[in-house]
């Protein structure tokens, strides 16, 4: 069990500890900063701008089967 503070984040819809917070491309800030929760101080999350996953969109011939 970790001891780090949990910390909703906005991209994925669920809490995550403040290290994990500091894998995601949107955070920015320094544990103590994602602790607080205030998203202002470490996340530059807009989910109305931002896409919530990275990488080659479906549909490419990437994705395509066999």
């Amino acid at each position: 069990m970790s001891l780090e503070p949990s910390v909703p984040c906005p991209r994925l819809g669920r809490k995550r500890t403040t290290s994990e917070h500091a894998d995601c491309p949107y955070c920015f800030g320094t544990q103590a900063d994602v602790a607080t929760g205030q998203r202002a101080k470490f996340c530059d999350f807009d989910p109305a701008r931002d896409p919530v996953t990275f990488g080659f969109p479906d549909g490419l011939s990437r994705h395509r089967a066999g």
